[in-house]
């Protein structure tokens, strides 16, 4: 590697609704660094049906898995 290149490797995991996957995906991609996306999943799966008596809505729920491996890039 370069020495006027600093290399950050990030692997992580999300679980969540659908916006805050999307959400938090937007946000990486536009961080001011360059990012290297090395691998990356993502995977849907509904959950019970919500039980709450307070919920006006008895429709099941999607809970969202991403998994990834990236490499951020800052050029110094």
């Amino acid at each position: 590697a370069s020495s006027s290149v600093t290399n950050l490797k990030v692997k992580a995991k999300t679980i969540g609704s659908w916006a805050g996957t999307y959400k938090f995906l937007a946000q990486i991609e536009s961080m001011p660094f360059k990012v290297k996306i090395n691998s990356f999943g993502l995977s849907g799966s509904v959950s019970a049906l919500d039980t709450n008596p307070s919920s006006k809505s008895s429709k099941p729920t999607t809970v969202w898995q991403s998994v990834f491996e990236i490499s951020i890039l800052k050029y110094k």
